[in-house]
Parts: structure tokens; sequence; C-alpha cells
């Protein structure tokens, strides 16, 4: 009996850790429904290729005729690779490279300068691009895990100016179900509830 007892006590014990767990890879993610066109689709930087696939598939379904890119800082060593005749991509590079390769058109292909190394950073700067060209929807393009923190900061930038809606990258192996298995994963989950502190104690209030 008590054999019973212990396997019944342990598998709840085990299904409620599991729905909590569940709770807190989901609490990370955003997926909003499209509106049918949307000119402008945003493909945020930071991982490869999972975000640009998603990021072309989007351009064509929801009809855009423009797809902005953002830069990463170089490489750290890159420049001395290139001069000693060894050809280094960066992300951007790849990027564009692929979202070409994959039927969206160079010319509606837009790579914004300068370089820029946070969430923040990235979505003041699109931001900026969407106001100067009078542009007042944009479908933004980023990984499972990241959805979530990247809608907030776009949201908080781009006031009410213009309507910001999420589409997680579907090729990303991020699974809100399963996430904790994966050392990978929980390293991606860690980091970024990290990243969700410092944007709600830091970065909001900058704007």
């Amino acid at each position: 009996m008590s054999i019973v007892v212990a396997a019944i006590v342990g598998g709840l014990m085990t299904a409620f850790a599991s729905t909590w767990l569940s709770l807190l890879g989901t609490g990370l993610t955003r997926a909003d429904t499209l509106v049918i066109p949307t000119t402008t689709v945003v493909v945020l930087s930071g991982s490869f290729p999972d975000r640009i696939l998603e990021g072309a598939d989007t351009f064509r379904e929801v009809g855009a005729t423009r797809l902005l890119l953002t830069r990463e800082p170089p490489l750290p060593g890159g420049d001395v690779l290139r001069q000693r005749g060894v050809p280094v991509a960066e992300g951007d590079d790849l990027n564009r490279a692929a979202a070409i390769g994959l039927g969206v058109p160079e010319a509606a292909i837009t790579v914004l300068d300068p370089a820029v190394s946070s969430t923040f950073a990235e979505a003041a700067l699109v931001v900026d691009f969407l106001r100067r060209n009078q542009i007042h929807s944009v479908v933004v393009v980023t990984s499972k895990n990241h959805s979530r923190r990247a809608a907030w900061t776009f949201q908080a930038t781009c006031g009410h100016d213009c309507e910001v809606r999420m589409r997680p990258s579907r090729y990303d192996p991020f699974n809100p179900d399963d996430w904790w298995r994966h050392r990978g994963l929980v390293r991606r989950v860690i980091i970024e509830y990290g990243k969700f502190m410092y944007f709600t104690l830091v970065d909001r209030w900058r704007l």
C-alpha cells in the first residue's frame, strides 16, 4: 500500500511541477493573429536561421512589400579574419542572403543602421523608421521565448503610433511544454526571465 501511495504522490508532484514549468514557458511566448495585408515585416537579429525562415514565410503570407532587418555589433575578431583573407559573414549578411534565396525581392529588404545590441535598442531603431515612413502597423518576427518581451518592448516604444503584431518562428525548437528537459532551452528561459526583469525595472522607464 505504501508503494502505491508513494507512486500516486510522486505522480501528482510531477504533474504539478510540469504544469508550473509549462506556465513559465508559455509566459515567454506571444503569437498574434495577423492582419492581411500588412506592408511591413521586421525580423529581429540574434538567431539564425529560424527567424529569417519565418520572416520570409510571413512576408509572403501577409502580402508585405518591405522586410526590415536589424544588425548586431560586428563579431569580435571578424575584421582581423577578413584582413587575413578569411571571409566572415555577419548576421545581417546571412539574413539578407537567406531572405533573397527564399524569394523576398532584394529591393524589398532594408537593413537598418546602426548596429544594436539589445531588444530595447532594436525597438527604438525600428520604431524611428516606422514613424519617419508613416508606417502604422508592423509584424515582428522573433524566437518563441523572446516574443512576449519583444512585444512589450515594441508596444512601449511605439505607444499609439503603430500596431505591433508578433509572429514567433515556427522553426524555433522551443516548446513551452517540455523546455526543462533540454539544457539549452533551460538556459534560454533563465536568461530571458532575467532580461524580462531588466526591462521591467530599467528599460521601460527610459522611454
